[in-house]
């Protein structure tokens, strides 16, 4: 009797062993289509800002004012930091 008790836990063990793993096989897949989710929902953010960027510097006043940001960017470089 107690080598049939053996020999029973032994064949049930690689089933139990495959269940566990079809268990977390079935959690990884969630995961991952989960983060597909999260990747498609981050992509689409992406490009919407993509989007308002290369609109805003294609704007006339982006355009307009850029003699301007060149002239403080000028002045900037040549005033000496006060961070002393």
């Amino acid at each position: 009797m107690i080598v049939r008790d053996i020999l029973d836990a032994e064949s049930r063990a690689p089933m139990i062993e495959r269940d566990i793993l079809e268990a977390e096989c079935r959690a990884l897949m969630v995961e991952r289509d989960a983060l597909r989710r999260v990747r498609d929902a981050l992509t689409a953010q992406r490009d919407a800002v993509l989007v308002k960027h290369d609109a805003l510097l294609g704007s006339t006043s982006w355009r307009l004012t850029a003699p301007l940001r060149a002239a403080l960017d000028m002045v900037r470089r040549l005033k000496p930091r006060q961070d002393a």
